[in-house]
């Protein structure tokens, strides 16, 4: 159930949202959140219908001192129907002098009529002996100063990150390294025929920087593995906790001590 739920939020999203594009940018040497020196500001390229390759500005995520409190339809990249056909970035030369640069290239999912909102999403290339070759989005989250175990997000493709929305997470592991988050593997609790429909908010992370989670335990005996956490938006996690404690406090109504 909460796959299917999932799948609807996404493009609900998609199809829905209208504010402008942000994404997350990862700790600065002196930060205390994944958002840099001020914890509710991070700077990343903005779409403009004149270039595929954006210039920088900077945007806010409202009430969030860390990756944490951020939705995902805050994050999801989003295009106007005027930008017109996106410039590859193989197009660029790739040289000893720009050697090691990343470049960042947005493309459509698909293509819509004159009246759709079509949202792009990010690839990343790197420059590697006269070539641009493939990354992933950690190519782009920043090493400096950030401790062992913070967190990165950068926004994904819906099918490249079923587990955490519309952001792809890494968790640093240190020496430049970032391990892509895994939300089965990482969770603090087991999704079992125990706690199946249970719903849970899970932080991932350290002191640094952190993100809050919010998952469904579905579970199927006839799947392997039988139990897996399904990805929940704040507004769908706040939803089913409100309506869990409505029966519950209904339940308790109707129950009563035979005299």
């Amino acid at each position: 159930m909460g796959t299917h739920r999932r799948i609807l939020s996404i493009f609900a999203v998609i199809f829905a949202a209208s504010i402008p594009f942000s994404f997350i940018a990862c700790s600065d040497s002196n930060s205390t959140s994944a958002f840099g020196e001020n914890p509710q500001a991070y700077s990343e390229p903005a779409l403009e219908s004149s270039s595929s390759l954006a210039p920088e500005s900077s945007s806010t995520i409202p009430e969030s001192s860390s990756v944490a409190q951020s939705s995902s339809s805050s994050i999801i990249a989003q295009s106007s129907s005027s930008v017109k056909n996106v410039q590859l970035v193989n197009d660029k030369e790739c040289t000893a002098e720009n050697e090691g640069v990343v470049e960042t290239e947005w493309k459509r999912l698909f293509n819509g009529g004159p009246t759709m909102v079509i949202p792009v999403y990010p690839s990343y290339y790197r420059c590697e002996n006269g070539s641009w070759n493939p990354k992933e989005a950690s190519v782009t989250c920043d090493t400096t100063g950030v401790t062992v175990g913070a967190i990165c997000g950068k926004v994904g493709r819906p099918q490249e990150s079923p587990e955490t929305g519309d952001v792809l997470f890494f968790i640093y592991e240190g020496d430049g390294n970032w391990k892509r988050l895994y939300v089965n593997e990482e969770a603090p609790k087991k999704c079992t025929a125990d706690n199946a429909g249970s719903v849970e908010e899970f932080t991932f992370g350290n002191e640094q920087s952190n993100v809050k989670l919010h998952y469904e335990c579905d579970y199927d005996e006839y799947l392997v593995p039988p139990g897996r956490w399904s990805y929940l938006s704040k507004e769908e996690y706040e939803e089913m906790k409100r309506s869990s404690s409505s029966s519950s406090s209904f339940a308790n109504s109707l129950s009563f001590e035979p005299s």
